[in-house]
This record gives C-alpha cells, sequence and structure tokens, in this order.
C-alpha cells in the first residue's frame, strides 16, 4: 500500500500543504471530521498535477465560514444544498463538501465513479489512512473509468460528463458495462433530469481541465455537449486554439512568480462568444460566483492593461523592472489573458519580449539555495524571500551570484532563527545587514558578555582562609 503521507508531502507543493494545515485546524476546533477525496485523491494517484484541493467533512462545512474566512480564505462562495464552500486559500483552491448520507464510508459508496470514490483522513489518530470502499485503486491501475454501480446514471446524470472528460484526459478506457450503460443513458435522455447546479458544476470542471480543447471536442463528438449546455453551446464559438496554449502559457507565467486561476483565464474563451442568453445562463449555474460573474470584467482589465503597455516606454522607470510593477498592479489572470488574446500586435510582442528578458534574470536567483535550506522554490514564501533581488536584477543592478546567494541565505536565516538570536546571522559585530521590515543598513552590536568576577585562586581542600588571617593580610597590603 502506497504511504499517502509522504505522497501528500511529495505530490503536493508547500502552499497546498500549508492551507491543508490550515483547514486541519479549523475543522478539528469545530469537531468536524475532515477526509482528502474526490479529484485531489484521483491525481495524486494517477500522477497529475493536484490543481484543487478537494475535502469531504462529516457534517456541515458551512459551520467553518467564518473561521476559513479569518484564516485567510478569498473568493469565497457557499451553496446551502447540498451544502459546499468553495474559496482559496494561501493561492490555492478548495472545495469543501458535507458527506452524503452523513458518513464519510456512505459519501464514498454513493460516487458515481471508482476512481473518484476514494478518500484520505487528515485527522489527529488516522492521519494518511485511506478509504477505498469500491476498489477504485485498482480501477486507476488497469487505467479504467468505472461506475460504482448500475443505476449510477439514472441518480447522477452529469456523472456522463465526468466519465467522457476523464476519459478524455487521462487516456483511459471506458469499462465495458459502463460503456453500455452510457448508451442506454443516452437513450432515455438521462441528461435532461440533470439539475442546473450539477451542470455548472461540470462545465466549470471543463474550464480547469488542462486542456479543456480536447475535452470539448470529445463531448461535442458524443453528442454530449449540446443535450447537457444547450442548443448554442458549441466548440464552434469558442476559442479553442487559446484553450489549447492556456497550460503552457500559464505554467511560462508561474515560471515568473504568478500564481494564476485557470478556470477564471478559460472561462472567457470558453463564453465569449456564445450568445448572451447561454452566457448568463452558464455563469448563473457556476458554483464559483468569480467564474461565471467575473470573467467579462477580467477581459476589461486585459484591455486596460494592454493600453498601459502600449504607452509604457523603454527607458527610465518604464525598462523591465517599471514593466514588471506595472503588470503587478493588474491580476495574474489578465496577464496572461493578454498573453493567449492580444488586441495589438505591439503590446503581445511587448509582453513577450518582456517575459523573455525577464525569465534570464529568472534563471539567477538561488533556487537550488531554497531548496538547500528547505524552503520550496515555488511557493509564496520563497517569492517574498527572492523578489526584493529580482527586481534589482530587473532594474540592471550589478549584483554578483556570490553577493545574491548569501542575501537570501541571511534571509532565510533571519526568518528561522529566533528574534532575539538574529545577531548570529549578520556578518559580523558593527557591520551592516539588511535591516528586518525596514530600509537601509542597520548595525547590529555584538552583545558583550558580562565579565565574570575575579575569584581568589583555588585552594586544596582543607585551606580554608580563617578571618584572622585575612585582617593581616589586609594590614601587610
Amino acid at each position: 500500500m502506497a504511504d499517502f503521507n509522504f505522497l501528500l508531502a511529495t505530490r503536493l507543493n508547500q502552499d497546498q500543504q500549508n492551507a491543508l494545515r490550515v483547514l486541519e485546524n479549523v475543522c478539528r476546533k469545530a469537531g468536524l471530521n475532515v477526509y482528502l477525496t474526490g479529484a485531489s485523491m484521483r491525481d495524486l494517484l494517477t500522477t497529475q498535477p493536484v490543481r484543487l484541493l478537494n475535502l469531504t467533512t462529516e457534517g456541515s462545512p458551512l459551520v467553518l465560514k467564518d473561521a476559513v474566512v479569518a484564516g485567510g480564505a478569498e473568493r469565497l462562495s457557499s451553496r446551502a444544498e447540498p451544502a459546499g464552500l468553495f474559496f482559496s486559500l494561501l493561492g490555492c483552491r478548495m472545495r469543501v463538501e458535507g458527506a452524503r448520507g452523513g458518513s464519510i464510508v456512505e459519501d464514498l459508496r454513493s460516487r458515481a465513479l471508482t476512481l473518484n470514490a476514494i478518500g484520505l483522513s487528515l485527522n489527529p489518530g488516522s492521519r494518511g489512512l485511506p478509504l477505498d470502499p469500491t476498489n477504485g485503486v485498482a480501477d486507476i491501475e488497469a487505467r479504467l473509468i468505472r461506475i460504482s454501480h448500475a443505476y449510477v446514471f439514472l441518480e447522477d446524470p452529469v456523472a456522463l460528463l465526468r466519465a467522457v472528460r476523464l476519459a478524455a484526459r487521462l487516456d483511459f478506457k471506458l469499462e465495458e458495462r459502463t460503456q453500455a450503460r452510457m448508451e442506454s443513458a443516452r437513450e432515455g435522455d438521462y441528461l435532461a433530469q440533470a439539475s442546473p447546479e450539477a451542470r455548472g458544476q461540470e462545465w466549470e470542471a471543463i474550464a480547469y481541465e488542462p486542456d479543456p480543447a480536447v475535452v470539448l471536442r470529445e463531448m461535442e463528438r458524443d453528442g454530449w455537449l449540446e443535450r447537457a449546455f444547450g442548443a448554442g453551446v458549441r466548440t464552434s464559438r469558442m476559442n479553442l486554439g487559446a484553450l489549447s496554449k492556456l497550460t503552457s502559457t500559464l505554467e511560462a507565467w508561474e515560471l515568473l512568480g504568478r500564481a494564476v486561476d485557470t478556470g477564471a483565464v478559460a472561462t472567457p474563451f470558453l463564453m465569449g462568444g456564445l450568445a448572451a442568453g447561454d452566457q448568463n445562463r452558464l455563469g448563473q449555474w457556476m458554483p464559483s460566483r468569480h467564474l461565471g460573474a467575473g470573467w467579462k470584467k477580467m477581459q476589461a482589465e486585459a484591455a486596460t492593461l494592454e493600453k498601459k503597455l502600449l504607452a509604457a516606454g523603454s527607458g527610465g522607470k518604464t525598462g523591465l523592472r517599471g514593466i514588471f510593477e506595472m503588470l503587478d498592479k493588474f491580476s495574474p489572470e489578465a496577464v496572461v489573458y493578454a498573453s493567449l488574446n492580444p488586441s495589438n500586435a505591439k503590446s503581445a510582442r511587448k509582453l513577450r519580449d518582456f517575459h523573455a528578458e525577464a525569465m534570464q534574470h529568472r534563471q539567477r536567483l538561488p533556487l537550488s539555495l531554497l531548496r538547500a535550506l528547505g524552503v520550496p522554490p515555488r511557493s509564496q514564501r520563497a517569492e517574498a524571500l527572492l523578489r526584493p533581488w529580482f527586481l534589482r536584477l530587473l532594474a540592471g543592478d550589478t549584483i554578483s551570484d556570490a553577493e545574491m546567494t548569501e542575501g537570501v541565505r541571511r534571509a532565510v536565516l533571519a526568518q528561522q532563527a529566533p528574534a532575539a538570536a538574529r545577531v548570529a546571522v549578520a556578518a559580523g559585530p558593527g557591520k551592516p545587514v539588511a535591516a528586518v521590515g525596514g530600509k537601509g543598513p542597520a548595525k547590529v552590536q555584538a552583545a558583550k558578555a558580562p565579565a565574570a568576577p575575579k575569584r581568589a585562586a583555588a585552594k586544596p581542600a582543607g585551606h580554608a582562609v580563617k578571618p584572622k588571617a585575612k585582617a593581616k593580610a589586609a594590614k601587610r597590603r
């Protein structure tokens, strides 16, 4: 059996691990058991990138709403029935839903596809314990999509779309009986009974696919796309070219330290060419409000970004550092969208040239040192440590690799050391070091050890100095 705690530590990035710890603490204080489930477990076991943390609680997650906001959650959406929370925490997408049937085992048994019916305990005393009531791990090893029971598509019609989507993405085969049940569902038009909420959740899942274009073509070829989302929802009205380049463009900007919400970038390419009625309907169905209602604002933001980029000169404050700081004022999603779908050839070239030059400077940053010091290079903490040096490189400052490595090393050790012991990471007594939380150098004085009191020479045992002898010695002196 796989060591699942090891999988969590090696397959999730540091921010995802930290986000899990925050949620585990919140659930423990609320008295709720919590489990990693669904897409997260499937992607862990199929070695796919884990871009969504799916969690299930035994009890309603709605009681966690205030606590997760206090813990730093952003873009929070909630759903009353079935109870669920959708939010970002430390830059990680998270979905927390209540267990159907009240218990995790009942919830997993009720799931449509076996490869999505695997759970992992995140609770004290059982953390890392897997639950696999439908033998989903064996199906993953056999590269099969299999339904958990014969009436799945009747009870959950949207599972038809899920099966097609996962088969297209993972290059898995549909198990023979599963395929036969899908044909029966097509003949019985089961999708007509699917709820808007379920359809919206699947539409959102398409937006977060690594290559939405592949999935959309497969759904359309099998006749599921219009049946599920409306007669006007066709791939001919979507920007499949941009969607095909989404993952590579996203990864290119993430290498510059940008954390991007993939679905927010994909949504306008999915919906921008549809009729207004289809746009409104699908937007209302999507569970994440910032996707359904915010994609048009993001398009407008990208247009503003392009205008600013064209107005920026090539020297002074509008050099590399100036462009970087200007882009910082826009959402990462707008930057990626402008890269994928520029309205102006000059702005596209300028953005492309900036990225190429910035990457040359980025490659000088001491990422291997961060790994050696226990700081994951793609984490928020790493970006905070590297940012001052990256800005100096973009500004054209002359910095040696040795100076930069030593500066980053000191910054890491200063974070790790207790406040009272930070003097130890300075270069030496009285030498200037970077002031914590301030600008410019700060003098650090070496702490002087108190002088040891003078003591009389040690006397052999039994030769203690008597009071009278002390007085005579004093007179002689």
